[in-house]
């Protein structure tokens, strides 16, 4: 990715630089990983068995594990070291759990954990053709190219899978094969009636043109929107075809003007019957983006 200084019509490229060490990026990433990702950070080069995680991380809102890997360069044996490390976390959740309770002071138990949403997440300037095609909506593994450029500036940017084919979650072996479960948008439309579906292509429209740092996550039941952390989710109503909830998960923080919002706490949900309705909360929506940009 090319960046550019401006001088008034003046265009100025910023070339792209080096990292010096493998460990540059990852010591960078772990003081930002909250900022960058949303994740808590639990500890660096985690020991199980004879390997070390590079950084074990934390997703508070999804309740799951993240292996963080870095590399400097190009490195063709990523996904076998991914598939490994995924079983050496299965395999051993209690150590995983003592050392997540001991830094953060929690209690968690095993049946705490989404075990099947632990994910891994590789981190390098750079990755083969091989590797980004490997990348479908149904892998468990996220490829992410962090670059630095001159004037201190740092961009980190998610390759995206290039194709909707799930033959990447078949590489997984051991408990990660039986274990984890990785859900993809068509999983959820296709359970969706057609209602909905206008419905949440209508949401989606809106979010995307909010800013193009928003991601899109797949669950068992519906889609958040992430910027990085969650400001609203879209679930799928089993038992009223006709419509969707859309949930605020910092709802308590929305100045209510219009549709009355439900739930208590810090939560907050609508149902939503139709295209017409969702114009009547999208001032909520912009609010629940500006909020998480401002927490960021």
């Amino acid at each position: 990715m090319k960046l550019f200084s401006k001088q008034g019509h003046q265009l100025t490229i910023i070339q792209e630089k080096e990292f010096d060490l493998e460990k540059d990026i990852q010591t960078i990433t772990e003081r930002n990983l909250n900022l960058i990702f949303g994740y808590q950070f639990v500890c660096t080069e985690f020991p199980l068995e004879a390997f070390y995680l590079d950084t074990l991380a934390f997703d508070e809102e999804n309740k799951s594990f993240v292996i963080i890997e870095y590399k400097k360069k190009q490195n063709l044996s990523i996904m076998d070291q991914g598939t490994a490390y995924l079983n050496l976390v299965l395999d051993h959740k209690a150590d995983v759990i003592m050392a997540y309770n001991e830094v953060k002071n929690k209690n968690y138990k095993k049946n705490d954990i989404r075990w099947d949403q632990t994910r891994i997440l590789f981190i390098a300037p750079d990755f083969s053709p091989h590797q980004k095609r490997a990348i479908t909506e149904k892998s468990p593994y996220q490829l992410w190219q962090v670059s630095m450029y001159g004037n201190n500036l740092i961009s980190y940017n998610q390759i995206l899978h290039l194709s909707s084919q799930s033959q990447s979650i078949q590489i997984l072996e051991g408990r990660a094969a039986s274990e984890i479960k990785v859900f993809s948008r068509d999983d959820i439309v296709s359970r969706m009636s057609q209602a909905q579906k206008e419905i949440l292509s209508a949401i989606e429209e809106t979010l995307f043109q909010l800013g193009s740092g928003i991601q899109e996550n797949s669950h068992k039941e519906g889609i958040s929107f992430n910027s990085p952390k969650t400001f609203i989710q879209v679930w799928r109503r089993k038992q009223k075809e006709d419509s969707l909830t859309v949930n605020f998960p910092q709802g308590n923080k929305l100045q209510t003007r219009f549709k009355e919002l439900q739930g208590q706490g810090e939560g907050r949900y609508i149902h939503i019957h139709s295209v017409d309705e969702l114009l009547e909360i999208k001032d909520y929506i912009k609010q629940a983006y500006k909020n998480s940009i401002k927490e960021n």
